[in-house]
């Protein structure tokens, strides 16, 4: 009853709890834990946000007044940095300079040819980092000047890049949300021209799980994608974007503007973003992949199958969209040509990113995988109609080929869907959702396309990242196509700037370093006779580490083939030092290892991530990773690391931290207000799923367990 009216609404489908006895399963109450962490961070969501709205919305003068003073306060405790230096180059021409930076008065100065240029950080729009060169960055003026430069070293880079981002924020005196609320949708238009209002799809109304604390408030961001949309050949393209964008505006009363736009033929990938948001933005990059061949109305054969994609970074986190119409069709040879055509829109859709060798799908924190993927459930069409009328979806699920695909990590490993509680999208006769068109006419055989799931929103991201879905549906009145539109929205974590507390050249001594301590991989994809090595990289520390060629046996298991390969202490790399020693800083980061061969150094033989946040607290902590190869799992990695903490900054955090690095939506900001307002932080180990498992110490569970109680007793007294 809180919950429902803290979100406004009666509607028993936010409740989905397992009635819960002392003889329940364990994944029983886990399911319910996970569902209360969800329901409780909607609803601190949505309370910050009645908070902004109180006493009739502030005027902007008396905002902008009050987040000064907050501003300023968090200034004066937080911005000690002071003065530094660093000698780069600027400009075109290279030339030899100073950039001396004052924290104090929010200012920098530009030393060059004995002139001096004092900036002030309320005059920048954004700090962008290079993707090409890990030594350059981009300063973009509020003007639209742009100011390049190249640094001596990596370090120096970060460092003034942490540091000017976090005073661009405090300057400013705007608020920086540590999360965000994304919509992403997927439709396949049947080259139909589209109704005057596609509002239902755009607010999340329709058949599936909808939280409603989120329809009154339009999305940070939306991610929209199309297939076989005869708009884009009919008329210019810059149109149909920005249809969206003025539907969007209208149905919220907010402003938005056009992130990216990407396409060919008849897909199309628009980007909008909330307009104060938009400075926040950078790195938008676009492209597009073709894969198949096919017949539309407006010419002859050409390539209607493929993808286009979008990715950019928004504060400290990067984002990758995929939209994307796969072959059609139900057949075996038909769900071998979609692999291929994963596997070939991996391959050849290049984006310029930190990690460019690895696969694309690990080289971002969010990654978003939708369109038109057209698998098909494998059921009779009888079967499946009686199943859509007892509304029984699970069970056409299990029937699902893409459901049965990630089962056995045939295509998209890694990858995630919310739960599917709407009926197949397609293939609707048009003009109304009552009913399906089961015989599909073609030219040379007609052909039986039963009702299908050919429309999903899939997606991963790094282990230190937070997802939440908050609904995953289609839209039930809007006829032209005979596919239903499709949505999703999430709840996700944004990583902010962070500053260098301390200068790795005054404490060489205290910085944090990591290293193995044993290691072994087993690779499916490879030969015994190869002299295998490992090499790690990453933004925060310098250069590629390489291991010593593996120095024992390698082995083969006769059951499954497998090349085992083992490298003795002494074969393992010096450790490695992290460039920025911050708290925060550092539990985002991640490192990339990859097994590569002597002697055939193009060759990647598989990869996987580490999230440094899993390893600290510990001296020593044993992993094993899964190895994966263009996305495909190939093999497995396991052994002991060490991540040394001279100055002890994390000292028991696994153990003893029950709280989500997530913080709630702007409840930072008001701690200047009135700290009764401020909500606390979620439990770690529910919200990050791998954290609670049957293997979870009773104490850790009780601590989370307290810690849901806490949110809720404050939530009541908010």
């Amino acid at each position: 009853e809180l919950f429902s009216r803290a979100m406004g609404s009666t509607n028993d489908n936010l409740f989905r709890y397992q009635k819960v006895s002392a003889k329940s399963d364990f994944p029983s109450v886990i399911f319910n834990l996970k569902e209360i962490i969800e329901l409780v961070t909607n609803t601190e969501l949505h309370f910050n946000k009645l908070l902004l709205q109180l006493n009739n919305e502030p005027s902007s003068e008396d905002t902008y007044q009050i987040y000064k003073h907050s501003s300023e306060c968090k200034a004066k405790k937080m911005l000690d940095i002071g003065r530094d230096s660093f000698d780069v180059h600027i400009g075109n021409k290279m030339n030899n300079s100073v950039i001396e930076l004052n924290s104090y008065d929010g200012t920098f100065t530009i030393v060059s040819n004995n002139q001096k240029e004092v900036i002030s950080f309320l005059h920048i729009e954004k700090i962008v980092k290079s993707q090409r060169n890990p030594l350059f960055l981009s300063i973009v003026k509020r003007s639209g000047d742009v100011i390049s430069v190249l640094f001596s070293n990596l370090q120096h880079r970060e460092k003034f890049c942490e540091i000017s981002l976090l005073m661009v924020n405090q300057y400013n005196y705007k608020l920086s949300q540590n999360t965000m609320s994304l919509f992403v949708g997927t439709w396949n238009m049947g080259e139909a021209s589209p109704p005057d209002s596609i509002e239902t799809w755009l607010s999340c109304q329709g058949s599936g799980i909808s939280l409603q604390g989120y329809k009154d408030h339009g999305h940070d961001l939306y991610l929209i994608g199309v297939q076989e949309n005869d708009t884009l050949m009919r008329i210019p393209s810059s149109d149909w974007p920005t249809k969206l964008r003025n539907q969007i505006s209208s149905i919220y009363k907010s402003e938005y503007k056009i992130l990216a736009f990407e396409h060919f033929w008849h897909i199309g990938l628009v980007g909008i973003i909330k307009s104060d948001l938009y400075c926040k933005v950078s790195n938008v990059q676009q492209a597009n992949v073709k894969t198949g061949l096919g017949k539309i109305n407006v010419g002859p054969i050409v390539g209607n199958k493929g993808a286009v994609g979008v990715s950019f970074t928004y504060e400290n986190t990067s984002f990758l969209f995929i939209n994307c119409h796969l072959t059609s069709g139900h057949e075996q040879k038909r769900l071998d040509k979609r692999r291929a055509n994963y596997r070939d829109i991996l391959k050849n859709l290049i984006f310029k990113s930190p990690y460019p060798h690895c696969d694309i799908t690990n080289q971002f924190n969010y990654t978003f995988f939708f369109g038109d993927l057209n698998y098909r459930i494998d059921l009779d069409p009888d079967m499946i109609l009686e199943k859509i009328q007892e509304n029984d979806f699970y069970y056409l699920k299990r029937h699902d080929q893409l459901s049965i695909e990630l089962e056995r990590n045939n295509a998209f490993y890694a990858f995630s869907e919310a739960p599917i509680r709407f009926p197949p999208t397609y293939r609707y006769i048009r003009g109304s959702r009552d009913s399906y068109h089961i015989l599909k006419k073609k030219a040379v055989k007609d052909r039986i396309n039963v009702p299908s799931y050919c429309d999903r929103i899939l997606f991963k991201s790094y282990l230190n990242s937070t997802i939440f879905t908050t609904s995953y549906g289609c839209s039930d009145d809007i006829f032209t196509s005979d596919h239903s539109p499709v949505f999703a929205s999430f709840l996700l974590g944004i990583h902010l700037p962070c500053r260098s507390r301390i200068s790795s050249s005054a404490i060489p001594n205290l910085r944090i370093s990591i290293s193995f301590e044993s290691f072994e991989a087993r690779i499916t994809r490879s030969t015994p006779n190869e002299n295998y090595y490992f090499q790690l990289f990453s933004t925060c520390f310098e250069g590629i580490r390489k291991s010593k060629p593996s120095s024992s046996i390698r082995e083969i298991n006769t059951d499954s083939n497998n090349t085992v390969a083992k490298w003795m202490p002494t074969d393992l790399p010096e450790p490695v030092l992290i460039l920025n020693q911050d708290r925060e800083y550092l539990l985002h980061q991640i490192f990339f290892l990859q097994i590569k061969c002597f002697g055939c150094e193009d060759d990647m033989y598989g990869e996987t991530h580490f999230s440094l946040s899993d390893y600290f607290g510990d001296s020593i902590s044993r992993f094993n990773k899964v190895l994966t190869y263009q996305s495909y799992p190939v093999g497995n990695i396991h052994g002991t690391i060490n991540i040394n903490d001279p100055a002890h900054r994390f000292v028991g955090m696994r153990n003893n931290d029950t709280f989500a690095r997530l913080d709630v939506v702007m409840s930072s900001d008001f701690d200047n207000i009135d700290e009764k307002f401020v909500l606390k932080k979620l439990p770690s180990s529910i919200v990050e799923n791998t954290s609670v498992t049957k293997h979870t110490k009773p104490e850790t569970f009780v601590s989370s367990l307290i810690s849901i109680d806490e949110t809720i007793e404050t939530l009541q007294n908010a």
